[in-house]
């Protein structure tokens, strides 16, 4: 998967947006320089989806996902899918992150977030986590949890550094998937920082 070229004619840093922007921006430039389009996932991601994940490193799963088996990837896919807000990192038709909320009528629905092996330490995590926080927030709900197991400090350090508060400790067990023992981060929509997600990338600096 190679990302698209840098657009010539985009500059984030002088990005007012529109009244017709979605909730959040959907360009992306990654640590790297690449440019990336993170937006709602669509019915024709669905084979692009699987394949990131059939080609997923065991070693980054977390809390026993995404599953082993192709049965089961499916069947989590579309069950997310049917259930949740899912956003995907985007580039030369390849996904290379998903994220979703769920369930959506939830007031506080449930983060996951995934990035492929090839494309971590960029900042796709952190950007595919601020449009849920962004689209979460304008359709109204009031916070986001997450589980993370203790020994995922990456994750747990992102988490923080987007805001999120530790809930609860030990025997608690994710909706997403009920298996893995782990902790709960919470996050307050209605705090200083959700609303800046939603901010066009030259208010938000």
């Amino acid at each position: 998967m190679s990302p698209e070229p840098t657009c010539q004619y985009w500059d984030p840093s002088e990005c007012e947006g529109t009244e017709h922007c979605p909730s959040r921006c959907p360009r992306f430039v990654d640590t790297t320089g690449s440019v990336w389009t993170v937006r709602p996932y669509v019915s024709s991601d669905r084979e692009a989806l699987l394949e990131m994940y059939r080609e997923f490193d065991s070693d980054d799963r977390a809390q026993g996902l995404p599953p082993l088996t192709e049965e089961r990837r499916v069947e989590w896919i579309d069950t997310l899918v049917a259930d949740g807000g899912n956003f995907v990192a985007t580039a030369d038709g390849e996904i290379a992150g998903h994220a979703v909320y769920m369930p959506t009528h939830d007031p506080e629905p449930e983060l996951a977030v995934f990035v492929h092996q090839e494309y971590q330490s960029r900042g796709l995590g952190t950007e595919l986590c601020k449009h849920v926080i962004a689209d979460a927030s304008a359709a109204g709900r009031d916070a986001l949890v997450l589980e993370v197991e203790p020994s995922n400090r990456h994750a747990i350090g992102m988490y923080e550094r987007l805001g999120f508060e530790r809930a609860e400790a030990g025997g608690s067990r994710s909706r997403i998937d009920r298996r893995a023992p782990s902790f709960q981060m919470r996050f307050e929509l209605s705090s200083p920082s959700a609303l800046t997600t939603r901010h066009p990338p030259l208010v938000r600096g």
